[in-house]
């Protein structure tokens, strides 16, 4: 459907900018007159697929962060909530996301929930993101909420960032010596292994080996590359079946030491997540319920489902957790004190900061590893080229 991009006055006389899908102008006219706009200017945009594009562009756990902030201390400030969200839109730099922000203002000024209003865009606001708004708009503790939920998706944006950082340096090296690998084996090796064929230099196997790798990217790169590019393609599309989420949840947690710091990642996000649904008044199986969700492996929401059964069934918490060995005993242990003392709150927080910190030691201790064993995976390839190219050359010149 066409885009139209709109310059218009509210009711209360602010300039706003935005777009509109409509098949015509005179529709588009009409949409924007019943939501009580005084249209300055409109045109219909010639380049649809590229706003399409803008409009699905990706809005980062930095922007949704930015967003509940704002909106949290615009709710504490007692800013009218209609009032708020438009203010937000004239902030928000994403396009995608002041878009998104546009319809729910005006859903929540034509009487809608603010909860409701956002559960319209499940691929930005996700079921807990909803729930526990929906939850502090009925206990009366939107605000208190918010700040939650902001805490929530700061911790999570920092633990990435962790992870991620934490994967940079070894994918670039590993990179980086693929790269460099290859354009030895294509351009340098056939080379230098044509003028010790031709001196009919006697070659080790370590040449003969190097030789034969060489030769195979030459006639074969081509071929490689495409399978790799079809690969790449496949995994893509697949990315979100049943079978693909549960069989890399499944690698992930198998893959050595990467494994057990996922472990930990998984541990933190649901337990925080936890704390912050049971902090603002969700019973216990419904905040497992909403939790699962956030987690982000296949594996480990199946076990928070049957988790959660079992707690409906009458098991305790920490009975329910003891029984899958995918997560740590201690967990279990902390969730059975904290049963017994009636703080299972204060311990899900409790837990997600140990967690927390042991996947920084993991990841300090991971980085001071990693570069010793980039060295010497360095050398061993380094020597390989010496054994195979520079001591048969070094022979051949003694010869003559």
């Amino acid at each position: 459907m066409p885009i139209c991009k709109y310059r218009a006055k509210t009711a209360d006389n602010k300039a706003i900018d935005g777009l509109v899908e409509a098949e015509t102008e005179t529709i588009a006219i009409g949409l924007l007159k019943e939501r009580n706009y005084d249209i300055v200017a409109l045109e219909q945009k010639r380049n649809v697929f590229f706003e399409k594009l803008l409009l699905w562009q990706t809005i980062s756990k930095r922007d949704l962060l930015i967003f509940v902030k704002q909106l949290a201390v615009m709710v504490e400030s007692d800013i009218p909530l209609v009032v708020g969200l438009k203010g937000l839109v004239e902030q928000t730099d994403n396009k995608r996301l002041k878009q998104i922000l546009i319809e729910v203002s005006e859903n929540v000024e034509g009487g809608m929930k603010l909860s409701d209003a956002l559960e319209e865009h499940p691929r930005v606001f996700d079921n807990f993101f909803v729930n526990l708004v929906r939850t502090g708009e009925s206990s009366g503790r939107l605000s208190e909420v918010l700040n939650y939920l902001a805490d929530q998706i700061e911790k999570d944006y920092d633990l990435n960032k962790k992870i991620v950082g934490a994967f940079i340096y070894p994918a670039f090296i590993v990179g980086a010596m693929i790269i460099l690998g290859i354009v030895v084996m294509v351009y340098v090796i056939p080379k230098l292994t044509e003028m010790l064929i031709q001196a009919n230099a006697e070659l080790p196997w370590a040449t003969k080996a190097l030789i034969a790798v060489s030769n195979f990217f030459v006639h074969n790169g081509l071929f490689v590359l495409l399978g790799l590019v079809v690969v790449a393609i496949a995994l893509y599309v697949l990315r979100n079946s049943t079978t693909m989420r549960i069989l890399s949840g499944y690698l992930k947690l198998k893959f050595p030491i990467f494994g057990t710091l996922l472990t930990y990642t998984y541990v933190i996000r649901f337990s925080r997540s936890l704390n912050t649904l049971m902090s603002g008044g969700v019973p216990l199986a419904e905040a497992l319920d909403i939790s699962r969700g956030v987690v982000g492996n296949k594996i480990f929401e199946g076990i928070f489902v049957r988790v959660q059964q079992d707690v409906e069934d009458g098991q305790s918490f920490a009975a329910a957790l003891e029984k899958h060995h995918e997560i740590p005993r201690l967990v279990s242990q902390l969730v059975e004190t904290g049963e017994e003392a009636g703080k299972v709150e204060e311990i899900l927080s409790k837990i997600a900061e140990f967690y927390s910190r042991e996947v920084a030691n993991s990841i300090n201790k991971m980085m001071s590893l990693l570069e010793p064993i980039i060295m010497v995976l360095l050398g061993l390839g380094v020597g390989l080229i010496i054994v195979a190219i520079i001591m048969p050359m070094y022979k051949l010149a003694g010869a003559m």
